[in-house]
């Protein structure tokens, strides 16, 4: 038998071997050594959370100013139903500090710009502002509740600082349109 056809397929082995080990311990040493830091999407994930906690409170927080209104005597269907509605959504939510603080924190234009909190300072802004994002008309027999695009603008960093750091500014908006029969106001 031939001598390099035992000794070839052994040298190539271990050839082979060294190469790969001496491949993973760069690869250990050069982990260690990288200065970079990345970014978290927990805030983004947080904020998808919120928002559907906020959706959830907020129809709750529609149908019980519709009962309300249908209390007063306020006729379903009417202008007058539509305005209360409006009207109270506007001016009552902002007793609900959860609620308000999810709208008027990191709030943004439409383009995408943060708009600063002294702009919005006092309630009358605030309520203000919800006037103008908030609808309610009746389209056949269901009420229309919509809110109109809200835009939130911040800043995702990653927790050190000083080591190589890629920032991304995050513009998200959101709108919702609830629909809602005599019925859901009677329960």
């Amino acid at each position: 038998m031939n001598k390099k056809a035992t000794i070839l397929p052994m040298y190539l082995l271990f050839l082979t071997v060294v190469i790969c080990g001496a491949s993973i311990f760069l690869h250990i040493i050069q982990e260690r050594n990288i200065q970079n830091s990345v970014v978290s999407p927990v805030d983004l994930l947080r904020l998808q959370d919120n928002q559907e906690r906020f959706e959830m409170q907020e129809k709750v927080f529609i149908i019980k100013t519709g009962q309300t209104a249908l209390k007063e005597n306020y006729v379903w269907g009417s202008k007058d139903f539509e305005n209360r509605i409006h009207d109270k959504i506007a001016a009552e939510l902002l007793l609900y500090k959860d609620m308000s603080n999810f709208i008027f924190t990191d709030l943004a234009s439409k383009d995408g710009q943060k708009i600063l909190d002294e702009s919005i300072d006092s309630n009358s802004k605030k309520q203000g502002f919800l006037n103008k994002i908030y609808s309610v008309k009746f389209s056949g027999d269901n009420l229309i509740v919509s809110r109109a695009e809200i835009g939130k603008s911040f800043k995702l960093e990653a927790p050190e600082l000083s080591k190589i750091n890629f920032p991304i500014f995050i513009k998200y908006f959101y709108s919702k349109e609830y629909s809602f029969n005599k019925e859901d106001f009677e329960q």
